[in-house]
């Protein structure tokens, strides 16, 4: 290993920054490491060479808690496999939900969601977005690009809000319904939606208690008392796609 660089998001998580010189590290690097080569390879070097997200345990929001636990689910069925791209807004938890998938992070604006020229069709299987739809233009474009990116089969998790107050960052566009997400993702040969939330969520975020840390898998106490949905009050909705 020539070198390591730690980084610390502006949420306190954790991103290795690793170079092309290692061979091989446990902790990031699963077992089909000739597949994931030759996809990356395919791709980017700026990825391969200094995005690798660490398997590590997580610390998450609180009010994005359960929305882990309703994804997780669903990915530990299907079990995906090989390389898995997040965009802007990452959150490493989701790397630790898919131990078989080697994540890397696309920077923006290097990288727009809407329009991913520098990744070949069919090139990818996992693609995961957190909370990027409703500030972007053209959702169903960034969707659409999604689809052309994976490979037969591969997996697009998208997360966002419906009951969120107005939060632009630079700009706040739309709010996104299960119903919305599963017509937007028409493509696609299986489709999984959902949302999270109830009064004490919504009650939650007006206490601007969202953000307050709760470990990944078991959310302790907090994370025990804003179980069960209530689709009234959904703060949160996704959806898991696969080609």
């Amino acid at each position: 290993m020539k070198w390591q660089e730690l980084v610390i998001s502006s949420d306190h998580l954790y991103l290795f920054k690793i170079n092309a010189y290692i061979h091989y590290t446990k902790s990031v690097i699963p077992s089909n490491q000739k597949q994931i080569n030759y996809t990356m390879n395919k791709i980017n070097a700026n990825i391969r060479n200094s995005n690798v997200l660490l398997k590590r345990k997580r610390f998450v929001h609180l009010i994005r808690f359960h929305t882990y636990k309703s994804i997780d689910k669903i990915t530990t069925r299907l079990n995906p496999k090989g390389v898995g791209l997040t965009i802007a807004d990452w959150r490493p938890v989701i790397s630790s939900m898919m131990p078989n998938v080697t994540f890397y992070n696309l920077r923006y604006p290097e990288y727009n969601i809407m329009d991913l020229n520098q990744i070949p069709d069919n090139s990818v299987d996992v693609f995961y977005s957190e909370m990027i739809l409703e500030h972007i233009d053209n959702p169903q474009k960034a969707i659409d690009e999604t689809y052309r990116i994976l490979k037969p089969g591969g997996i697009a998790i998208h997360t966002t809000v419906f009951l969120m107050p107005y939060h632009p960052c630079p700009r706040d566009l739309y709010r996104f319904s299960p119903d919305l997400l599963a017509d937007m993702h028409n493509k696609f040969t299986q489709t999984y939606t959902g949302g999270n939330g109830n009064w004490r969520t919504l009650l939650v975020l007006l206490l601007r208690l969202s953000r307050f840390p709760v470990s990944y898998r078991w959310g302790g106490l907090p994370g025990l008392l804003l179980r069960g949905n209530d689709p009234k009050y959904m703060i949160t909705t996704w959806v898991v796609a696969q080609k």
